[in-house]
């Protein structure tokens, strides 16, 4: 499954950076996101691995990550593996900041889910109606980190 979303927010990409990437940031829009914590090498550095705890129908579930590249405040590129089914998945995330002159940037969001080999029929039925909702949900993460960094950016 692919999810693509792409916003244009009045502020710049350095405005906008810290709410992608610091924790206490990132819980003012991403609903659910309890905790992150470094877990090997230097917070925010292309290797680093991480543990996050996101609440996930009244409960908290584990991911595992690594950051696999960042350029600030250009891009970043992460994966993560875990989830509350009995299979692990795996989700790769990539933000891209682009200066469109002035305040005003663009930011372009791809996640790439990749689910377990042979998920059955009720894994099935799930990742569809969780590609929906997921969807939806990217769209008002996004909608709220455009609110919170025009806000903070004036």
């Amino acid at each position: 499954m692919r999810m693509e979303d792409t916003i244009e927010i009045d502020a710049t990409r350095e405005a906008i950076w810290p709410w992608l990437t610091e924790i206490d940031r990132q819980k003012q829009w991403m609903k659910g996101l309890v905790s992150r914590e470094w877990t090997e090498g230097q917070p925010d550095a292309p290797g680093s691995k991480f543990r996050v705890v996101i609440k996930e129908g009244g409960r908290d579930t584990e991911y595992n990550g690594t950051m696999l590249a960042i350029e600030s405040p250009d891009h970043f590129r992460s994966t993560m593996t875990g989830g509350c089914g009995k299979e692990p998945y795996t989700m790769h995330f990539t933000y891209k900041l682009a200066d469109l002159g002035g305040r005003r940037t663009r930011v372009d969001y791809l996640c790439e889910f990749e689910m377990p080999k042979d998920p059955g029929f009720f894994m099935r039925l799930m990742i569809k109606f969780g590609t929906w909702f997921a969807r939806r949900q990217s769209r008002s993460f996004h909608a709220k980190l455009k609110s919170l960094a025009e806000s903070s950016a004036s």
